[in-house]
């Protein structure tokens, strides 16, 4: 199974989904900002990183964007509960990354992981 790092600033989130993936297999780590995020990808390998788009201190999308150019072979799952804008929109595709929208369940993150993204419930085609 791969080794995934979920980053939410919402504790109960970041939680609740790594519980979940903890339960079907998974490794997962959190991180509940992107500094944070960014030390423990440089301390051990992930094959998957799960962010929010929308963080206090650096966005998702500028986190998902840092990751990829230190590990090109990211698989990368952006989450939102906000309507996404035409710029979050293009910034996605163009980091071929999979959009979920908030609630997230743990089927649809498990998918998204294993690379099954397209078929997941909660999945956008942005």
């Amino acid at each position: 199974m791969p080794r995934v790092l979920i980053v939410d600033d919402h504790r109960n989130t970041r939680q609740s989904l790594a519980i979940g993936m903890l339960v079907l297999g998974f490794q997962a780590d959190t991180a509940s900002c992107a500094a944070a995020a960014l030390a423990l990808a440089a301390q051990r390998p992930y094959d998957v990183i799960v962010s929010d788009v929308r963080m206090p201190d650096v966005d998702g999308i500028t986190l998902c964007r840092q990751l990829r150019a230190a590990h090109p072979g990211l698989r990368l799952v952006l989450m939102t509960a906000y309507e996404v804008s035409p710029a979050e929109g293009d910034a996605v595709r163009a980091l071929d990354a999979t959009l979920l929208i908030k609630p997230v369940t743990i089927t649809a993150l498990a998918a998204c992981c294993e690379g099954r993204g397209g078929a997941a419930e909660g999945t956008t085609g942005v």
